[in-house]
């Protein structure tokens, strides 16, 4: 069946037109998409306090384990397996973040426990390729000197308008609550 302008009635080529191409006038309105709410910096700061008590457990299972195969026999063989057990450690504590936030729940224990999680710039859940960049700008301000560039990044997630901190900024990322 034809549709019609019901301002000019002129007929419309497309009957789902929002807009009548002959005089402009909107014919519909567009679907709104569902309003976001962003995670606020004390959700995301209990949140990181929470992964950061799992990522700390993670580092040093990881790191144990690799001290108690390799680290038993002399000094450098256990210099070694110190070395490796905290290089292991520290790529087990990233991938945990990376993992968790490019999953279908696209979100970590702790972001799960305060209903927030990562999306991308369209709303869609990130790539772990993604996940893995901004896991890794965390961690690598969290390891600055007194973990300046975490305190840094808290105050332009708590002021910003989209409460993005600087990591969500460089590989554009945004943390929302989930609806409830």
């Amino acid at each position: 069946m034809p549709k019609f302008c019901p301002t000019c009635g002129k007929l419309l080529q497309f009957e789902n037109a929002e807009i009548c191409p002959s005089c402009g006038v909107r014919i519909s309105e567009p679907p709104k998409p569902a309003e976001e709410i962003y995670a606020t910096a004390w959700d995301r700061w209990i949140a990181y306090f929470i992964d950061f008590i799992i990522g700390i457990i993670i580092f040093f299972a990881v790191y144990l384990l690799f001290y108690l195969l390799f680290g038993q026999g002399n000094t450098l063989e256990s210099d070694s397996a110190i070395g490796i057990g905290i290089l292991f450690g520290f790529i087990a504590y990233w991938l945990y973040y990376a993992y968790f936030e490019s999953s279908p729940s696209q979100a970590t224990l702790g972001k799960q426990a305060l209903k927030i999680k990562v999306i991308d710039r369209q709303g869609q859940p990130i790539s772990f390729g993604l996940s893995l960049a901004r896991s890794f700008l965390k961690i690598l301000f969290t390891l600055t000197p007194l973990g300046l560039l975490v305190l840094i990044n808290g105050l332009v997630i708590h002021y910003s308008a989209e409460k993005k901190g600087i990591h969500d900024y460089i590989v554009n990322t945004r943390v929302i609550k989930i609806d409830q």
